[in-house]
């Protein structure tokens, strides 16, 4: 069969199954915490009455417990079930002189179980009061008045504070980005597999470093450099249904560091490369979902033996993926900033607003023309819940050049092969600057125009 492939196919093979060996490494990494061995308990934890008074009594000296997380909430359980619950967080061992804290951890997770995620929650709270005093204020005066300016919500959700957290990002990667051009990538997947990782959000949290993994073994079997790389996971089409798919944004050339020199053009061809990557980013899902599988931390209303049928004909079809190319740093800033941080709808897309009926209108496609989607009030907050980040996950995720342990000790090389000055990290612009820019306002003075001054804080009630 070998010899019967034309040179071209060889190599094409050879790049795959050499790409495959990368990806199986990264899959291990993504799958190790939920792999783990650990010491056999003392005592089965069960019912946690039980175990204070066993501490209590002196009939156990210590035992292990085991914080768990899985979708939603977090739960006690014993070290011999991990494999089936989730990846371990953190693990403390019990005595009778922590008591105290160990039912004030047990009490505090309870609360936290529930059919809503507590991100979702701690959002969604943190949302409704934006802009209110309820979240604290800033007080400020001068001789003749004096001025409460509320706090912001500053959570993703938020049209206003998401606005503004964007064109902050947008102002920093100008400073640390050279002048180059850019590709932006976007990896999709079969709307078949949406519904998995909608049940397993700790497997969703993995795809950033799949895509970047991919891109990364791309760029170094082809041209042997190394590039930079900036992935956004999203979860939303336009009708706020739940769909998976990744925009990874990366520079249109690379460092070649075994010779110390910037390979300036990368050349991203519409046929061979764009069905080179496809088949990379379609093995790399399917095996992450087939080892999630048989490490049992895979849930599905379907049986293992239709899941692994549905995973094997996934594998065997088309997948989409589309490159588009940016001639300046202008123009993919502009690009990326459309999915950054912005919220999962924008506010001009709504039509209409009642107690009944929430209506706004999206972009078909298939029929290339704008059409009307309308939920009741509790189906559209149940589906933007499922947008909501955990919390502690990143909304833009860095790899390659950009990883936080490579890019302290490249960038200076980067920017001097290319020829160009680096740029110091611009000074974040405050509240009150924004407010002048943008609407030309001054909040800081009064009715007479004098300035005010600081004078205090105004704490949150939340």
């Amino acid at each position: 069969m070998w010899r019967k492939l034309s040179p071209e196919e060889q190599g094409e093979k050879l790049l795959l199954n050499q790409s495959k060996r990368g990806i199986a490494r990264t899959i291990r990494h993504l799958l190790s915490p939920y792999l783990m061995k650990s010491s056999p308990l003392v005592a089965k934890l069960g019912d946690l009455t039980k175990l204070v008074s066993a501490l209590q009594s002196g009939q156990l000296g210590s035992v292990r417990v085991v914080s768990i997380k899985v979708p939603g909430n977090f739960v006690f359980v014993a070290e011999n079930d991990l494999v089936h619950i989730g990846p371990v967080v953190r693990q403390i061992v019990i005595r009778p002189q922590l008591m105290p804290d160990v039912i004030r951890v047990h009490h505090r997770v309870h609360r936290c179980i529930a059919q809503t995620r507590p991100a979702v929650r701690h959002a969604f709270d943190k949302l409704t009061k934006c802009g209110t005093l309820a979240l604290g204020a800033e007080i400020f005066a001068s001789e003749t008045e004096k001025k409460l300016v509320p706090h912001t919500c500053k959570v993703r959700p938020c049209p206003s504070c998401g606005h503004r957290a964007t064109l902050l990002w947008q102002r920093d990667r100008w400073c640390a980005l050279p002048d180059i051009p850019y590709v932006g990538i976007v990896f999709t997947m079969p709307d078949l597999l949406w519904p998995i990782f909608r049940q397993n959000r700790h497997l969703l949290h993995g795809l950033p470093k799949l895509g970047a993994a991919v891109i990364g073994q791309w760029a170094k079997l082809k041209y042997g450099v190394r590039l930079p790389i900036m992935v956004i996971p999203h979860t939303f089409g336009g009708r706020l249904n739940f769909n998976t798919h990744l925009h990874v944004l990366i520079s249109g050339g690379g460092l070649q560091e075994s010779e110390g020199r910037w390979v300036n053009s990368l050349v991203f061809d519409e046929r061979n490369d764009k069905s080179k990557m496809m088949r990379m980013w379609r093995f790399a899902v399917i095996a992450y979902l087939r080892a999630a599988l048989e490490a049992n931390v895979l849930t599905s209303d379907l049986s293992h033996k239709k899941l692994r049928a549905r995973l094997k004909k996934q594998y065997e079809r088309w997948w989409s993926i589309d490159i588009d190319h940016f001639a300046s740093k202008g123009h993919f800033l502009r690009y990326a900033g459309r999915y950054v941080r912005r919220p999962p709808i924008a506010q001009y897309r709504f039509t209409k607003i009642t107690d009944r009926e929430v209506r706004f209108w999206t972009k078909d496609k298939v029929q290339k023309r704008r059409v009307s989607v309308s939920y009741t009030p509790e189906e559209f907050v149940a589906i933007l819940a499922e947008h909501v980040l955990d919390r502690y996950r990143h909304a833009i995720r860095y790899f390659g050049l950009l990883a936080p342990g490579t890019k302290a000790r490249t960038s200076a090389a980067v920017f001097a092969l290319l020829g160009q000055p680096t740029r110091p990290r611009p000074r974040r612009l405050g509240w009150a600057f924004s407010l002048r820019r943008d609407f030309g306002v001054d909040p800081l003075t009064d009715r007479l125009g004098k300035p005010m001054r600081w004078v205090g804080r105004l704490k949150s009630r939340v």
